[in-house]
């Protein structure tokens, strides 16, 4: 075993240099300039739209109580109405810490890294499902999709709004460049002054 130990560390070492291969089409894409859209849209300001419906379905399920699914029959004290508060507060609490890390993950979003922050959401909410498991306490799958959704469309909308900047300071650099063209042309049009 010391001897193949000993052969797979020199393999190692005799491949340190070379980087690994990225298998991941969108990563490789998005390294070369060009970025897929989750769902395109003409403008920032369609997103933005999309954006505030999309908040209005999220505020809309939590009021309604279908963002997580608690159980109703759980007992506290060999008291089902005490069972059903404990498992309401908790229920909260649990909703509170998902909606705070789907929060954070919008709030560091970047185009590039949409894959890490849907990830990081996933990962919160299987921990409160193994957390609320005795309570059989999950964050509902409707309410995930919404989350993870407004994910994708907050990096649509920053790629969208950047791409928009550059388009404008594109414009902006021609219409300079025509100006000057015109000033060094007008003594050649109309004669000497």
């Amino acid at each position: 075993m010391e001897a193949e130990n000993a052969e797979l560390r020199r393999a190692l070492a005799a491949r340190e240099g070379e980087r690994p291969i990225d298998l991941d089409d969108a990563r490789v894409l998005q390294a070369a300039g060009i970025y897929r859209y989750h769902h395109p849209l003409e403008s920032a300001a369609a997103y933005k739209e999309r954006l505030k419906e999309l908040e209005a379905r999220i505020a809309d399920s939590i009021r309604e109580s279908r963002a997580i699914v608690k159980s109703d029959l759980f007992t506290l004290n060999n008291s089902l109405a005490q069972g059903r508060r404990m498992t309401s507060d908790l229920g909260k609490l649990m909703l509170r810490a998902y909606n705070a890390e789907a929060d954070n993950v919008i709030r560091s979003l970047r185009a590039g890294n949409v894959d890490t922050a849907k990830r990081r959401l996933e990962a919160s909410r299987t921990a409160i499902a193994r957390l609320g498991a005795l309570m059989e306490m999950r964050i509902d799958d409707a309410f995930h999709a919404l989350r993870v959704e407004e994910i994708e469309l907050t990096a649509d909308w920053l790629m969208k709004k950047q791409a928009e900047r550059e388009a404008a300071r594109e414009e902006r650099a021609r219409l300079r460049e025509e100006a000057r063209v015109q000033r060094e042309l007008a003594p050649l049009i109309h004669g000497p002054v």
